[in-house]
């Protein structure tokens, strides 16, 4: 039966989904995706060699992915001039290769090898080639987990922070737009998530009162700390953690992993997360938990802050903004 590529409807959802096939094929990998800010690298390989760039394509035709080759490797000659300050990321790749959900036949291909390959062997790589969409069908074919959390119409258990930032954006009813405002400020609590990712805390709790900014907060830290690679940041998809039987298709438990939660209406979920990740031997040993929650009422804080998790939880209040920021 053919794949539904049509349920893949956004680039948020399709790097989600490269940059777990990504990790399946290469346990080292490392992810970046912070949109136009990840100097032309969506993901690289764990030998520090290979480059991958995604790009959704919403008519789907090899044209246009080989328009935007074109394109990413003028920009790629500038990363790379020296002085450039995306110079010394580029230093050891050697190959480059982009994702895409187009189809190639023959004739695409020949496009491919006669109008992009040289632009990149001019620069200086020796090797470049695309995972075009009958790739990737092979790719899923080999990891039907990967398959069913993406192309079984099922409500998947985590999300990328980028399919996050979308939701958020499509839950506001007023200001409609394409991508949130800049976010400004909250050095410091920005600076307290990572200090909370050193520490040997399970859980940091985010907390104040409704418009603060605490569900910004998380996915803009989120967003930093999987731009640095050695951190995988998921959303909780809180409902459908507590009803699904299996959490884990279409992600590597085992990699070192931030997985983010907002605002759940109660402690359920933090108390199964808590009895996993208690015994630091399971299949999610190297990950924590950033929780945001309101009222000092609220019965999560309350779990928390109780005598049995304290000693495992790391405290950030968050406040209004100074006026400047505001």
């Amino acid at each position: 039966m053919p794949r539904k590529w049509g349920l893949i409807t956004s680039g948020a959802t399709f790097q989600a989904l490269v940059s777990t096939i990504i990790f399946f094929e290469d346990s080292k990998a490392i992810l970046f995706g912070r949109p136009g800010k990840d100097g032309g690298q969506d993901a690289r390989s764990g030998d520090g060699t290979r480059v991958f760039q995604m790009k959704h394509h919403a008519d789907g035709s090899a044209a246009s992915a080989i328009r935007d080759a074109k394109e990413e490797a003028a920009n790629v000659a500038k990363y790379r001039t020296p002085g450039h300050e995306r110079h010394d990321q580029w230093l050891g790749v050697k190959h480059w290769r982009l994702v895409t959900n187009a189809l190639f036949n023959p004739t695409d291909r020949k496009r491919w090898d006669d109008e992009v390959v040289p632009l990149f062997k001019g620069q200086g790589f020796d090797e470049v080639d695309i995972w075009s969409q009958e790739y990737l069908d092979a790719l899923l074919d080999k990891q039907p987990e990967i398959h069913r959390a993406f192309f079984d119409g099922k409500t998947r258990a985590f999300l990328s922070v980028a399919e996050a930032k979308e939701r958020m954006l499509e839950r506001e009813p007023f200001l409609r737009r394409d991508e949130l405002g800049e976010f400004v400020g909250r050095t410091t609590e920005r600076d307290a998530v990572s200090q909370f990712l050193k520490s040997k805390a399970l859980f940091l709790i985010i907390h104040g009162t409704g418009g603060m900014g605490k569900t910004r907060l998380l996915l803009e830290a989120g967003e930093e700390i999987a731009a640095l690679g050695e951190w995988q940041v998921l959303w909780a998809n809180v409902e459908t953690m507590l009803a699904a039987d299996s959490w884990f298709e279409g992600v590597v438990p085992e990699r070192p992993t931030l997985l983010l939660v907002d605002e759940p209406d109660d402690e359920s979920l933090l108390k199964v997360l808590a009895e996993q990740l208690g015994g630091r031997n399971g299949r999610i040993s190297k990950w924590k938990v950033a929780v945001a929650a309101r009222s000092p009422k609220d019965p999560v804080l309350r779990f928390l802050f109780g005598p049995r998790m304290k000693q495992s939880v790391t405290e950030l209040p968050v406040d209004k903004l100074p006026d400047a920021d505001a």
